[in-house]
């Protein structure tokens, strides 16, 4: 998607390159639904600590292999980019998948589905999750 404003006579554009690569925000308050599905289908317990694997280790790593990203778009055009419907949807959708993640988590917990040293897993979980998503 290409934005642009007339900012003292001149024409500022600016295209956003990475547009849909915000829907991928989604995953992180679906770990707890990740791990699950991991452990039910390999039945290996080992998969309940693929949330903090995921959090300390693949979102560094994302990181660094992305870069520094240089593309952020001018000040002229942020009143513009607030209005595009994409962004504010994208937006409004992560909530109740923060919500459904959390709920997912505590459920696991509260039911005894995890078991053993698991249960520290599991109810740290949700809070590094939670504190990921706002903090981003």
């Amino acid at each position: 998607m290409t934005v642009e404003a007339v900012v003292d006579g001149q024409v500022v554009r600016w295209t956003d390159k990475k547009r849909y690569l915000w829907i991928v925000g989604a995953l992180v308050p679906m770990i707890p639904l990740m791990m699950w599905g991991l452990v039910a289908a390999t039945g290996w317990h080992v998969f309940w600590y693929f949330g903090p694997f995921f959090v300390f280790v693949l979102v560094p790593l994302s990181d660094v292999v992305a870069g520094l990203d240089r593309n952020n778009p001018p000040d002229e055009l942020i009143e513009a980019l607030e209005e595009d419907r994409f962004y504010r949807w994208v937006t409004y959708a992560f909530i109740p998948l923060q919500i459904a993640g959390f709920l997912w988590g505590a459920f696991l917990l509260g039911n005894g589905t995890i078991f053993g040293w698991d249960p520290f897993d599991g109810s740290v979980l949700p809070g590094i999750v939670d504190n990921l998503t706002w903090y981003d």
